[in-house]
């Protein structure tokens, strides 16, 4: 056997037995060891990029943003910043002025009165002079051949008219970097470039990780729109820049990344917009209504690459808001409720059925589909989904949760009557947006076939552990793919494992391990946590029982414990081996101080 084929034979015995976070750790490794490490000011670049950047209070982090601009791979005189300093009261000024003495001729500073971001950036592209611009953020920095990838990309696309790039989560708080965002499917598979007329081109919000030619915004008259706030301008400017494109490409690319930091404060604007009321009245109405309105007179209709912006966003308002009413109270109290929902049907009027139920369900799950087609469109939903939530099978007993009561269930044929039914209210903003009704039904016998239909006829389908089966399925199929998996996650001892998040403590689920821990000293506990966490060695003093959170250990635990009770809900929670496992197990949310009563006695 050569030694090749021992490698890999030895690679192959590896992946049978390593768990697969050990596995993609080994492959993360690999690709930092491949090629040397790239050597700044070696690329002859075939024009010169201007970087606007709004300031304002940034003093920590200008230093990491201008160095990873000074280290580019490309020839630092084919980059320009541009620093606008918007009215910043602390150090910002300092740093940018010592930058332009290291980078003579580079750096532009402006200084102007507050105003927003917007405005900000409105000025430095007043004074752009070359033809590609892009916007990174100064609490940001991005990755060393960033410029010379987007550079090659234009030069081998001579047609391109704007280039997105891929962004990468950088996490304070543990230095953790993580390529998590929810749209990076869009880089999946290398480089891809599409019409600039494609209406399905990939949904692109952020100003910061994509390059605008400046000779496009300078034709249309393109602005930033500074009544919107306190974000989203970002994405109506790139829907109206891509609205005004009358040919060419635009390139999504994979390998530059940009690299968004996630404050260990929390104090970036979008972490906290969510208390703003002009989250609900400036950003719907300046923001998706005008960007709607605007195609629709530049296009004759509403694009679907549009359509599915808009919905991507306010997912996030049914994810914040949907029966959180403390979260929206401050709505109520500032009288904005009404007005909020009005603009919301306004919306939603200019939204295709098609579009909206075929928007992927890992964005906007069907139950708001289905919300917002009934209760802001007025219409029904053109099929029905259903969920098994569990099966318990000593009892026999299926149950399962639906957003409508008109889906009838038939078993062998024979109409099925649940059991058990409850109805369960969904509030938003003092409405009830929809309901939901959990169902048991009972069965007899595995080789009996499970069947379902919309009152009126129309298709319904089962969703079995993220599968899911049109019209019918048999009860052993139910059950097989239900438990699949289980067998490799067997419950040994009595072991509960809480946590708050992977890398930080300091949630419920710390002060509920803390309650165990005095209160019921006989249950086996552990408080699962990075190692590198700065909330170990304190956690430790204090005796409690940890675990390190991607260790073997913690793994081993996973495996055989009994209960999972966490302050979050997170895939690094329920998902860690990223199949069914938690479902083996009794999970738990911590989310409120309330529920401790709940684990303990039932």
């Amino acid at each position: 056997m050569s030694s090749n084929e021992l490698k890999k034979d030895i690679k192959r015995a590896a992946k049978k037995v390593l768990p697969d976070p050990a596995i993609r750790k080994i492959r993360a490794y690999r690709k930092t060891r491949k090629g040397s490490e790239p050597k700044p000011n070696t690329y002859r670049s075939s024009q010169t990029y201007t970087v606007v950047t709004a300031v304002y209070n940034v003093e920590a982090y200008l230093d990491d943003f201008f160095t990873s601009l000074y280290n580019q791979t490309m020839f630092k005189e084919s980059i320009r910043v541009i620093a606008v300093d918007d009215g910043s009261t602390d150090l910002s000024a300092e740093i940018i002025k010592r930058w332009q003495d290291r980078w003579p001729g580079a750096i532009t500073y402006l200084k102007k009165e507050n105003g927003g971001q917007a405005s900000a950036r409105n000025l430095g592209m007043n004074h752009t002079e070359s033809e590609w611009v892009t916007f990174i953020d100064p609490d940001d920095f991005v990755s060393k051949r960033y410029f010379e990838e987007v550079d090659r990309a234009i030069v081998a696309w001579p047609s391109v008219q704007m280039v997105s790039c891929r962004l990468v989560y950088f996490f304070e708080k543990g230095r953790r970097y993580s390529d998590t965002h929810p749209l990076n499917n869009n880089y999946k598979h290398g480089d891809k470039f599409y019409s600039a007329l494609d209406e399905h081109i990939p949904m692109q919000f952020s100003m910061s990780t994509a390059f605008f030619k400046m000779s496009v915004i300078k034709d249309r008259g393109l602005k930033i729109s500074e009544d919107i706030k306190p974000n989203f301008e970002d994405g109506h400017f790139v829907g109206r820049y891509l609205l005004e494109l009358t040919a060419g490409v635009v390139g999504f690319l994979s390998k530059p990344r940009y690299y968004y930091r996630k404050r260990e404060s929390g104090t970036s604007t979008i972490d906290g917009s969510w208390r703003d009321t002009n989250k609900l009245i400036s950003v719907p109405r300046y923001g998706y209504l005008d960007l709607l309105q605007y195609s629709k007179r530049v296009r004759g209709f509403y694009p679907v690459n549009i359509q599915k912006t808009i919905l991507y966003d306010l997912s996030y308002y049914l994810g914040w808001f949907v029966n959180r009413p403390q979260r929206s109270r401050f709505a109520e109290e500032a009288g904005v409720q009404e007005e909020f929902l009005d603009l919301l049907r306004e919306i939603f009027a200019c939204i295709d059925t098609k579009v909206l139920f075929d928007f992927p369900g890992r964005f906007l799950r069907f139950a708001h589909k289905a919300a917002i087609s009934q209760f802001f469109m007025t219409r029904e939903p053109p099929y029905q989904i259903a969920y098994v939530t569990s099966i318990d099978l000593p009892k026999k007993l299926i149950h399962i949760r639906t957003c409508s009561k008109k889906i009838a269930f038939y078993l062998d044929g024979k109409v099925l009557t649940p059991i058990r039914s409850k109805r369960v209210g969904n509030s938003f903003f003092g409405v009830n947006l929809y309901d939901t009704y959990e169902l048991s039904f009972k069965f007899e016998r595995q080789n009996q076939v499970l069947s379902y239909v919309g009152k009126k006829r129309e298709s319904a389908r089962l969703t079995v552990d993220g599968k899911q089966f049109e019209n019918s399925l048999s009860v052993r199929e139910a059950i097989r793919r239900y438990t699949r998996n289980w067998s490799a996650y067997e419950q040994k001892g009595s072991t509960w494992i809480i946590m708050d998040r992977d890398t930080q403590a300091d949630d419920n689920g710390e002060h509920f391990y803390r309650y165990m821990m005095r209160n019921h000293p006989e249950q086996r506990c552990l408080f699962a946590l990075r190692k590198e966490s700065p909330d170990w060695k304190r956690l430790a003093q204090e005796g409690f029982n940890l675990l390190n959170f991607g260790s073997k250990a913690h793994e081993l635990e996973l495996r055989k414990c009994s209960m999972i009770i966490s302050s979050h809900a997170d895939n690094f929670v329920h998902s860690y081996f990223q199949d069914n496992f938690f479902k083996s197990k009794n999970l738990y949310s911590c989310s409120t101080v309330s529920l401790f009563t709940t684990y303990l006695h039932g």
